[in-house]
C-alpha cells in the first residue's frame, strides 16, 4: 500500500479543531487513547489518517469519534487489574499521553507490563493509573 502524507492543511477543519495543545483524544466504545499527532496521510483508497508521536496509526474514516480536546478521560482508582477490567495507563516520560484499554493479563513474553486488546504496554514505557470503575 502507497500511502502519502498530506499535510495538516488538507485535514477537515472539524478535526483540526479537536487538536489542544498538541494533544488530541479519539474514544472507540470505552477505551480512549489520548495521542501526539505527528502527521497525515492517505492511503491509495482515499481513507485519511493521522499518525502519532509513537508512529501508531489513528484511522479517521473507521466511526471512530474524536471528542472535544477538553474532554476528560475516565478517571482511575488504584488497584491491580483483574481480567475484563478497564485499565488506564499514562506514558511514564509524557504524561499527557494516556490510554484506557480491556485489561486481559500479563504479557506473553514475560516483560513487565499489562496485556490489553490493543496489544501490550511495557513498565519500561508506561505507568498504571489503575483500573476504570464503569
Amino acid at each position: 500500500m502507497n500511502e502519502d502524507i498530506i499535510g495538516w492543511e488538507n485535514l477537515p477543519a472539524s478535526l483540526l479543531d479537536r487538536i489542544k495543545g498538541g494533544i488530541m483524544i479519539q474514544r472507540d466504545g470505552d477505551e480512549w487513547t489520548r495521542f501526539r499527532p505527528a502527521l497525515a496521510g492517505r492511503t491509495d483508497a482515499g481513507e485519511p489518517y493521522i499518525v502519532d508521536s509513537d508512529c501508531t496509526d489513528h484511522w479517521i474514516g473507521d466511526g471512530s469519534a474524536f471528542p472535544d480536546p477538553d474532554a476528560v478521560l475516565p478517571e482511575a482508582i488504584r488497584r491491580e487489574p483483574e481480567p475484563g477490567d478497564l485499565i488506564r495507563l499514562h506514558k511514564t516520560d509524557d504524561p499527557a499521553i494516556a490510554d484506557i484499554s480491556r485489561y486481559e493479563g500479563r504479557p506473553a513474553d514475560g516483560k513487565d507490563g499489562w496485556m490489553t486488546d490493543n496489544g501490550p504496554y511495557y513498565a519500561c514505557e508506561w505507568t498504571l493509573d489503575g483500573v476504570v470503575e464503569d
